[in-house]
């Protein structure tokens, strides 16, 4: 395993004052079953929409990839960003996914015996905006979006003959409310702080589109 963590520093002439951003790293190889061997890593930067507000929590930005021996892999791009004076809290979780996995078919009867391979991509987002209602509560909406395609299966397996709902590909579009409680000092690793969240999302038919 290997771990790089370094700390940037910028000076800004015109006010004479420090911006500090932090940047951190990881390289893991592991082993999963669903993956085998694999590599996996990313970068994350640590920083404040206005470094001169003591009050402000800090905001966070990752880049992660991973690929495995079964030749998956994914590249993500999340964070959370809380703009000067925390009025608003945005949240997101971006990426981009080859998955060829095992499928095991539908129902109570399925074996290991029985599974098969079946791959496809896949693009995801997920965004939030909320409004700050009062000190550590803040509500709005949410939006998820779901690109499948380029599946692939063997013809006379289980896939085919079971045909199940997105067996080709499809898209999915959601939007929802959000009421979000985060009093955490540290978003990544809270020492202190509750974190709650209630939401709905609506996936209405005319939403998703198969093909």
């Amino acid at each position: 395993m290997c771990i790089i963590s370094y700390v940037s520093v910028a000076q800004d002439s015109s006010i004479a004052k420090q911006k500090l951003v932090n940047f951190s790293g990881i390289i893991l190889p592991s082993r999963a079953p669903e993956n085998g061997y694999l590599v996996q890593g990313g970068i994350v930067g640590i920083y404040k929409t206005n470094p001169n507000d003591s009050l402000l929590r800090a905001s966070n930005t990752y880049l992660y990839g991973m690929y495995s021996q079964l030749h998956q892999w994914r590249i993500s791009l999340g964070g959370d960003i809380f703009t000067p004076k925390e009025k608003l809290y945005i949240n997101f979780w971006y990426y981009s996914s080859f998955m060829p996995e095992k499928y095991f078919g539908l129902g109570n009867n399925t074996t290991p015996d029985s599974s098969e391979f079946v791959s496809y991509s896949v693009w995801y987002a997920n965004t939030m905006v909320l409004k700050k209602l009062s000190n550590y509560n803040f509500a709005g909406l949410s939006h998820i979006f779901e690109y499948s395609s380029d599946i692939s299966f063997p013809e006379a397996g289980l896939m085919s003959k079971q045909e199940p709902i997105g067996f080709q590909s499809y898209i999915a579009n959601g939007i929802g409310c959000m009421f979000r409680h985060d009093s955490r000092d540290f978003i990544l690793s809270a020492k202190k702080g509750l974190f709650t969240e209630v939401g709905l999302s609506f996936f209405f038919k005319s939403f998703f589109k198969y093909t």
